[in-house]
């Protein structure tokens, strides 16, 4: 298996500003490993328990892990090395939507 390069420390070194994380071991692992309860998301058909059993729980963070294909269009996106003012949408929504 090849291991994916980490995207998250060469932006950070090129001194980007960057919001999430890249984690190897999968962010439900860590997650666990740090006292929260991790949940991973694998299909649409799982959003939903996740979001209950993370609403179910009160005593201590949730982090869930929804994993998504690298070809799917998520939005709103920022474009790598963008400013969160760069966004892009989709296109039946424009930025006065967020507003």
């Amino acid at each position: 298996m090849e291991i994916p390069k980490n995207v998250f420390k060469q932006r950070l070194a090129n001194k980007e500003k960057l919001i999430g994380s890249w984690l190897m071991s999968g962010s439900p692992v860590i997650a666990e490993a740090m006292g929260c309860v991790g949940i991973r998301v694998d299909s649409p058909e799982e959003v939903q328990p996740a979001i209950e059993k993370a609403n179910s729980i009160d005593d201590r963070p949730v982090v869930i892990d929804f994993r998504v294909d690298a070809s799917e269009k998520v939005y709103p996106m920022v474009p790598a090395g963008a400013s969160n003012d760069e966004l892009i949408l989709p296109a039946f929504q424009d930025k006065e939507y967020l507003k």
